[in-house]
């Protein structure tokens, strides 16, 4: 049975490749818990991740809309590693991917020789 997370969804504004995978998951009640976690409002959070305005990060907060790498960069720096960029952002997701496969492609092999 698959989960939640893997089955696609129409209804779903803005889901990219790596989230129909489950490469990464939406953020949704992750980024509203870490702000009220730091007791930030909402205009708070978005200046210090860089957003022009807190309604983009209420879109953020809903799942509404994607962070860009920036962004998403940003907030696992100001939530010191609890919220995970690639969670965030599909784009940094891929790299993380690509970056692992790359480094088992580029492994000694135990068995050669």
């Amino acid at each position: 049975m698959r989960t939640r997370r893997e089955q696609v969804s129409t209804d779903m504004p803005n889901i990219g490749l790596a989230q129909m995978f489950g490469i990464c998951k939406l953020p949704c009640m992750d980024i509203a818990a870490l702000r009220k976690d730091l007791g930030l409002s909402q205009e708070a959070l978005a200046a210090l991740v860089g957003l022009k305005s807190k309604g983009h990060l209420s879109q953020i907060e809903r799942g509404e809309q994607t962070p860009s790498v920036r962004v998403a960069l940003a907030f696992e720096r100001v939530s010191g590693g609890r919220v995970r960029a690639a969670d965030l952002c599909p784009d940094v997701a891929l790299v993380e991917q690509f970056r692992a496969e790359a480094a088992n492609d580029t492994a000694p092999n135990s068995e050669a020789a």
